[in-house]
């Protein structure tokens, strides 16, 4: 067993024997979960968060104190075991093999989709009734409210669709690439034009032979743009845009509650986008 998980046994083991009452929360995995389950939960659940904002969950592992504030979850909210299966097993930790966990990868079973649910707008739109009458569920006095409130956020999720489309019409044929895969599945959604991906395995760095392989792809398409995230390292992105002649821009998948302008998660698909317009429009 796995030392954090021994001592997450031992504490829940330990809450069995305090009276103090807790009060009631949903656990998310990192940010972006917990931006979504906000928009569902209102003022009604508080939410916790493991991952901190800035950390890839590629390879995080909480710590016994991470995992404490989860104890008493009404519900344990995360991604998928490809992204952040290190949930589900602090979930089991301190709530038993029975604790109440909701996967977004159950509304997307494929496993060759990309992980990064939360921008994957379909997902998006499948999970939020979803959510919604798990928190009924576990919270049957506010059900109707959570019900009323994933609606409302549908409402949102195809307000934002709308503008960022109109957004990013004018930029398809504009080449670039992305220093991780996190973003893909959004930019084609929109039908821009992503000519290469410099980390193929989250955990680890693309290889020198790849690096000189996207290179040359982005020169023969006359690319002038690459895409980092602040979750792992720049300077494989800024070594290849210094070999095209090109610049570095920016996206974040995951935002946080302490970052302006992402601390919310249309927030964060809104940045998004002016980041990829800024980026994109001065390659043209």
């Amino acid at each position: 067993m796995r030392p954090f998980l021994a001592a997450l046994l031992a504490m829940s083991l330990l809450s069995c024997t305090t009276t103090a009452p807790r009060r009631r929360v949903v656990a998310a995995s990192m940010p972006p979960m917990a931006a979504l389950v906000r928009l569902v939960a209102g003022d009604a659940l508080p939410v916790v968060t493991l991952l901190p904002a800035g950390r890839s969950p590629h390879d995080f592992e909480p710590s016994a104190s991470d995992v404490k504030r989860m104890q008493g979850a009404a519900l344990f909210v995360h991604a998928g075991e490809d992204i952040d299966g290190w949930m589900l097993r602090s979930a089991r930790a301190v709530a038993g093999e029975d604790a109440p966990v909701l996967a977004m990868r159950a509304v997307a079973p494929d496993p060759a989709r990309d992980p990064h649910l939360w921008l994957d707008l379909e997902a998006v739109r499948a999970f939020l009734p979803l959510l919604g009458e798990r928190l009924a569920e576990a919270d049957p006095a506010g059900a109707a409210a959570y019900r009323a409130r994933a609606a409302a956020a549908l409402d949102s999720l195809s307000a934002f669709d709308a503008w960022a489309r109109t957004e990013l019409e004018g930029l398809r044929e504009v080449p670039f690439a992305l220093l991780h895969s996190a973003f893909e599945g959004f930019c084609r959604r929109y039908g821009l034009s992503v000519v290469g991906i410099l980390m193929l395995h989250p955990e680890g760095e693309a290889l020198p032979r790849s690096l000189g392989d996207v290179a040359r792809e982005l020169e023969a398409s006359h690319a002038l743009v690459v895409f980092a995230e602040p979750q792992h390292p720049q300077r494989l992105a800024e070594s290849v845009a210094e070999e095209i002649g090109g610049v570095v821009g920016m996206v974040d998948p995951q935002g946080g509650p302490d970052l302006p302008g992402r601390d919310s998660y249309f927030g964060l698909l809104r940045w998004n986008t002016r980041s990829l317009v800024e980026g994109l429009g001065g390659a043209r």
